[in-house]
């Protein structure tokens, strides 16, 4: 019984030390007053697309160490964002909708 309890007691120790190890998200992102994520994207472990929901774009090249700042111009304040979707580096594609309630 006393073997039983020293070997859970250190796959416990093991899994909540180890857990630490592989995180990989860490919060390195400042948004400005009244901002809030509406959607992130991530397609590599080093480059991340975020965006707000008054429609700035932020991006990293380097996990998340520095951030670049983007406005949207050309966006009316009547819609809303549906999804953010990254493909590299240079790329990503913003859905919106327009809330005309017609479908």
């Amino acid at each position: 019984m006393l073997q039983l309890m020293r070997k859970t007691s250190f796959l416990i120790l093991m899994i909540v030390f180890c857990n630490h190890l592989f995180a990989q998200w860490q919060l390195s992102l400042t948004l400005k007053n009244n901002e809030s994520i509406a959607g992130i994207s991530a397609p590599t472990n080093k480059v991340i697309w975020c965006v707000s929901q008054n429609f700035f774009i932020y991006k990293t090249n380097n996990a998340g160490k520095d951030w670049s700042r983007i406005k949207c111009n050309g966006l009316t304040t009547n819609i809303s964002i549906l999804q953010l979707f990254a493909v590299d580096a240079a790329t990503a594609f913003l859905s919106v909708d327009k809330n005309t309630g017609v479908g």
